[in-house]
């Protein structure tokens, strides 16, 4: 049975990831946890960690249904685009 919303998955991946994810559904779908224990490698790359942490989740959502959020408020522009780097735009 779901344990939380999309809107709390959002939260709780800022809070585990340090990246902010914007999912386009509705806030109050209801979805299991994102209990991940470690934060993701920096070298991994947002498709990657999509498909390793999140895909079980939202199995029927594409790339194009889910978005990151650079620290400037700017959409990155490729899933290609590593953990590190989008970390590290927070910090500027």
């Amino acid at each position: 049975m779901p344990k939380s919303n999309v809107k709390k998955l959002e939260d709780d991946v800022f809070k585990k990831e340090g990246i902010r994810l914007v999912i386009r559904r509705n806030a109050k779908l209801a979805c299991d946890k994102y209990d991940e224990q470690y934060k993701c490698a920096e070298g991994k790359r947002l498709r990657e960690w999509w498909n390793i942490r999140l895909k079980s989740i939202f199995p029927d959502l594409g790339p194009n249904d889910w978005d990151v959020i650079l620290g400037n408020g700017d959409i990155v522009k490729s899933k290609a685009a590593t953990m590190k780097y989008v970390r590290a735009s927070y910090k500027k």
